[in-house]
Order: C-alpha cells, then sequence, then structure tokens
C-alpha cells in the first residue's frame, strides 16, 4: 500500500496556535492526497518540526515495506530524502538528492546533486541548525563546469574536486538535515527509529558524492 501526502504548507498561523490549527492542517494534508487513508496519523507534532525548521513540505510518501520518501524546500534547495529503513538500520544508510534552479547568463540550468550518507545517531533538537551555506558553494563549483552535463561515481576524482574544502561543512548540513527529517518521519508516521540506530566509531566523512547533473530547464 502506498501513502502519500503532497504539497502542504506550513505558515505562521500553525505556530501560534498549535492546538487549533494543529487539526486544520491534519485536514488539509489528509484531504490533499486520497491514497492516504491512515486517520490514526498524529500530523500536528510533525509539521511543528517543519515548522520550527522552517521547511516547506512538497510530498511525502511511504511504502508498504518501510521506505519513507521525503521531499521539502530550504533556502531555493528542492531537497529529496529516500529513507529505507532496512537499509538504515543494516547499514546506516539513506539517499539524498538536491537540486536548484539556475537562472543565469541567459542559461537556465537545474543543478542535481546526489549522495548516499551514513547515519549512525541524531542528536536532541536545541543541537541542530539547518545550513545550506556549503551546499551552496558546491553548487558555484558546480556552475562553474558550464560545459560538463554530469559527473558520477566513475568521476571520483572530478567529484573530489568538487567538494576539495567543502567536505566538512557539507557533512555537517546533511547530518543536520538527515536528522530532522528522522524526526519528521517519526512523529508524521509514530516510528521508533533514533533508538534503533547502531552507533559506529567511523571518523572518516559520512556521506559519498555519487552524481553531478545539469540539465536546460
Amino acid at each position: 500500500m502506498l501513502e502519500k501526502i503532497s504539497e502542504v504548507h506550513v505558515d505562521n498561523r500553525f505556530r501560534e496556535n498549535k492546538k487549533n490549527s494543529g487539526k486544520k492542517y491534519a485536514k488539509s494534508a489528509y484531504q490533499t492526497e486520497k491514497q492516504f487513508d491512515n486517520d490514526s496519523l498524529s500530523l500536528s507534532p510533525a509539521f511543528e518540526i517543519a515548522a520550527r525548521f522552517h521547511l516547506k513540505i512538497k510530498d511525502i510518501t511511504k511504502s508498504a515495506i518501510d521506505k519513507f520518501e521525503v521531499k521539502f524546500e530550504l533556502n531555493d534547495f528542492l531537497i529529496d530524502f529516500t529513507v529505507d529503513l532496512k537499509n538504515l538500520f543494516g547499514s546506516n544508510e539513506l539517499a539524498v538528492k538536491f537540486s536548484r534552479a539556475v537562472h543565469e547568463d541567459n542559461n537556465p540550468r537545474e543543478i542535481l546533486f546526489w549522495f548516499k550518507y551514513r547515519l549512525d545517531k541524531i542528536e536532541k533538537d536545541e543541537d541542530l541548525m539547518l545550513s545550506t551555506d556549503y551546499l551552496s558553494r558546491l553548487l558555484e563549483n558546480v556552475l562553474d563546469l558550464s560545459s560538463v552535463a554530469e559527473l558520477n561515481i566513475y568521476d571520483e576524482s572530478s567529484l573530489n574536486a568538487l567538494i576539495d574544502g567543502l567536505e566538512y561543512g557539507i557533512d555537517s548540513e546533511i547530518y543536520n538535515l538527515s536528522s530532522v527529517t528522522i524526526k519528521f518521519i517519526e512523529k508524521l508516521f509514530d516510528q521508533n527509529i533514533t533508538e534503533r540506530l547502531t552507533p559506529t566509531n567511523d571518523e572518516e566523512r559520512s556521506f559519498t558524492f555519487q552524481l553531478v547533473r545539469q540539465s536546460r530547464l
């Protein structure tokens, strides 16, 4: 069974009156997509997280095999997380894509980054801060490659050159985004994910840069 919510907006009215607006947004989100027929979902706490971190939720999907996809906008990026619980609990891995439309030099393009990320623990809410500063710097590096349409895992040296000096910042930004996304999924689907993660002592960077793609708009 596929459960789905599409294009859910969180605004200041939600934050001003959690008790009343939680009911209103739960009803609105449920009516958006008929496939999503689980009345027991606790939408209010999940979308309180989205409001707190200024996420504009675009799409949420859950498959029958505990695979979740959450898309949201933040700082002009469209961010798309795929969380397969089998992979997350087995190898601490999830996948995330970042895309942004760029309009400059009469050459409108969409830039896509694709990462695998190893998530083995999640910090408390007060320790999380969402930023895309280093991802924006990565985007600037990609724009300098105007003649290159795509780099993938077979172009490892070229991908590593794009993130040279940005690794720590990108790792931190994806970690915080991943943590908030997991917290959102836990609240929305009544899941206990955080306590089932397996901490590791791996001090290497947690992400694998897999793909950069430029396409004309």
